[in-house]
C-alpha cells in the first residue's frame, strides 16, 4: 500500500517468471525451538509451503514481498474482512459507531494472550497508534504506511483494559477497511521493526520460531491461541525459492504440499491431475498506463480506440491461460464499491471501431511503443497478441524488451517518463472505494498524475467519496468515478489480477482473506 502520489506495484509481479529473485543463503537468526537437527519440525504434521523470492521483512505493517502469506498465521486483528468482504471478529467480539460517525467502540475477546504469556490489554492498541508518531520508528515503511491510512483517527483510548475507543476528525465510512490492516504487533525493539533479527510476538495461531535468510522460516501451532484446538496442522514451513521455475517440481516431488504460482503455465501443467488442485484470490486488475501528455494519446479518442483494440479474451486465455479473466473496470465484482456490472466489459474487442475512432481523431500511421519487462514473460505475449491486432488497422507497435528496474522506473515517475504505454498492476480494487482511491496512485488524477492525466471532477469526486457516510450515496460516487475510468481509458484495464496456489490434495481447508492473505489456521494435512 502505498501514498497517493505514488502507483503500487503487487507482491504479484515480483513473483512471476522464472528466476526473476532471489535470497542469498545465510545463517539461522535464531534458535530452532522444537527442530531436528536437519533444522525440520520434529514432531506432528508438517504443511510445507513454498514461494519465490527472498525475506525482507516479517512485519505485517508493511506489506512486502512474499512475506504477507506469513502475517495472518503469526499476528491477529481487531476485526477483518473474509475473501467475500465479510465482517469477521477476530481479537474484538463486537463493535458500534457512534451515532455521529466520529468514534468507535471495540470489546476484546477476554482471555488472549501475546504468544510470550503477556495478556492482552486494550492499552497495547493504544501503544501501536502511539508507533506512528514514535521519532524512533518515522522511518519504518510499515509505520509509515499505516500512519497514511491512519490519517483520518485523531486518537485511540482505551477506557478499561477490555474496550478500544477510536476517534476520527470526521465520519469514516471505510474504517472496518482501515482495520482489515491494523495487525496488533509489537515493537519492542525499534531496531528490529522488521522482525529479521528476532522473531516476533504475535497472538496468532502460529509462533514463529526459526528462519534462515533465502532458505526457510518456520512456524509452530501457538498453545494458547484462543480459539482451542486450532491450528489442527503442528508445523507450519515457508519455503523460499529463489527460482521460480522450481517451484511445480518441487510441488511435484512432495518436498512442499503447497505454492504460490511463480508462472501461469505452471497452472496448466497440473490441471486435470487429481493430486493436485488450486485456489485463487482475486486483487486486482493488470492494466496499461496510457501517456496522456503525449500526443496523440492526449487525446481520448485514440485512448478508446487502443482499448477497443484490445483482444482482452484472447490474452486471457494465452497469456495468463484462462487463469485472470478479461475486464474493462478495475471494480468487476460486487464487493468493490463501484461496481456497474454493464462496465466490467464495456469496451469489447472491436478492430473496426477501433480504426474508425483513430480516424475520427485525425491520427494516422500510428506508431507507438511496448515496454516489456523480463520479468513477467506473460506481457511479452500480450504485446504479441496486440501488436497483431494493431498491424490489422495500420498501427505499428514496436515491443522494446526492458529489464525489471528500469519497468518500475518507468510506472512511478511522472508522465510514464516519455513512454507511450506501460504495463502495470493494481490491487486494492475490491476494498471500499476510498481505500483504492487513497492508495493507488496512477489512478488519481491532477499535478502528481503519473499518466499527465487532468480531471478536476474526479478530484472532487474522490474527496466526496472519503467523507460521504450514506451507503446509497458512497455508491453512486465510485460508480460515477469507475464510469470516468472506463470512459478516459488513461489506465486501460486488461485481465484480473489474483494470487494463485496450486496445492496437494493433501491439503484441505486453507484459505484466503479479502487481502489476498493465506490464512493456514483451519487447515488439515491428511496422510
Amino acid at each position: 500500500m502505498s501514498g497517493a502520489n505514488s502507483t503500487e506495484l503487487s507482491r504479484r509481479t515480483f513473483l512471476i517468471g522464472a528466476g526473476i529473485v532471489g535470497g542469498a543463503t545465510g545463517v539461522a537468526a535464531c534458535s530452532s525451538g522444537g527442530t531436528s537437527s536437519k533444522g525440520h519440525p520434529s514432531a506432528g504434521s508438517t504443511l510445507r509451503y513454498g514461494e519465490a523470492g527472498s525475506f525482507t521483512s516479517f512485519n505485517p505493517w508493511a506489506q512486502v514481498g512474499g512475506e504477507e502469506d506469513m502475517a495472518d498465521q503469526v499476528f491477529s486483528r481487531l476485526v477483518y474482512k473474509s475473501s467475500s468482504g465479510q465482517l469477521v471478529p477476530d481479537l474484538a467480539t463486537s463493535w458500534s459507531l457512534a451515532p455521529d460517525g466520529r468514534s468507535m467502540h471495540l470489546t476484546l475477546r477476554p482471555g488472549v494472550v501475546w504468544q510470550d504469556g503477556t495478556k492482552l490489554l486494550a492499552s497495547d492498541f493504544v501503544k501501536m497508534y502511539g508507533y506512528l508518531s514514535d521519532p524512533a520508528l518515522k522511518t519504518d515503511i510499515g509505520v509509515q504506511k499505516m500512519k497514511g491510512l491512519f490519517a483520518p483517527v485523531t486518537a485511540v483510548k482505551a477506557p478499561d483494559p477490555s474496550t478500544v475507543v477510536m476517534e476520527f476528525a470526521a465520519p469514516v465510512p471505510y474504517i472496518y477497511d482501515i482495520l482489515d490492516y491494523w495487525y496488533a504487533v509489537r515493537f519492542d525493539n525499534p531496531k528490529n521493526t522488521n522482525f529479521l533479527t528476532k522473531p516476533p510476538v504475535g497472538t496468532g495461531p502460529y509462533k514463529m520460531t526459526r528462519y534462515v535468510q533465502g532458505q526457510n522460516a518456520q512456524f509452530k501451532a501457538f498453545p494458547d491461541y484462543y480459539i482451542k484446538g486450532k491450528p489442527a496442522i503442528t508445523n507450519f514451513t515457508f519455503d523460499i525459492f529463489a527460482n521460480g521455475s522450481n517451484l511445480i517440481s518441487n510441488l511435484r516431488s512432495g518436498l512442499v504440499q503447497g505454492m504460490l504460482v511463480a508462472n501461469y503455465g505452471d497452472v496448466k501443467s497440473i490441471q486435470g491431475n487429481s493430486s493436485y488442485y488450486t485456489t485463487e484470490s482475486q486483487l486486482g486488475v493488470w492494466n496499461l498506463m496510457v501517456n496522456c501528455s503525449k500526443p496523440p494519446f492526449n487525446n481520448v479518442a485514440v485512448r478508446q480506440a487502443l482499448s477497443y483494440s484490445l483482444d482482452r479474451n484472447s490474452i486471457s486465455s494465452t497469456a495468463f491461460f484462462g487463469i485472470e479473466k478479461p475486464v474493462t473496470s478495475p471494480f468487476y465484482t460486487p464487493a468493490a464499491t463501484g461496481y456497474v456490472a454493464d462496465l466490467v466489459h464495456a469496451q469489447s474487442f472491436d478492430l473496426a471501431k477501433a480504426k474508425s475512432l483513430l480516424k475520427s481523431a485525425g491520427v494516422h500511421n500510428l506508431t507507438f511503443t511496448f515496454p516489456s519487462p523480463t520479468s513477467a514473460p506473460n506481457l511479452q505475449t500480450v504485446a504479441e497478441i496486440w501488436q497483431s491486432d494493431l498491424a490489422k488497422i495500420g498501427v505499428k507497435m514496436k515491443i522494446q524488451t526492458i529489464d525489471n528496474g528500469l519497468w518500475y522506473n518507468l510506472g512511478g515517475k511522472k508522465n510514464l517518463d516519455g513512454a507511450d504505454v506501460v504495463p502495470w498492476n493494481n490491487g486494492r480494487c475490491l476494498l471500499d472505494g476510498a481505500v483504492f482511491w487513497n492508495t493507488q496512485g496512477n489512478y488519481v488524477p491532477g499535478a502528481a498524475s503519473v499518466e499527465g492525466y487532468q480531471n478536476p471532477t474526479m478530484l472532487k469526486l474522490i474527496k466526496q467519496g472519503a467523507t460521504a457516510v450514506d451507503p446509497a450515496t458512497r455508491k453512486r460516487i465510485y460508480q460515477k468515478l469507475n464510469e470516468i475510468v472506463v470512459r478516459d481509458c488513461y489506465c486501460l484495464s486488461l485481465v484480473t489480477l489474483s494470487n494463485v496456489w496450486a496445492w496437494s490434495s493433501a491439503v484441505k481447508g486453507v484459505t484466503a482473506e479479502l487481502a489476498g492473505n493465506l490464512m493456514v489456521a483451519n487447515a488439515k494435512l491428511n496422510s
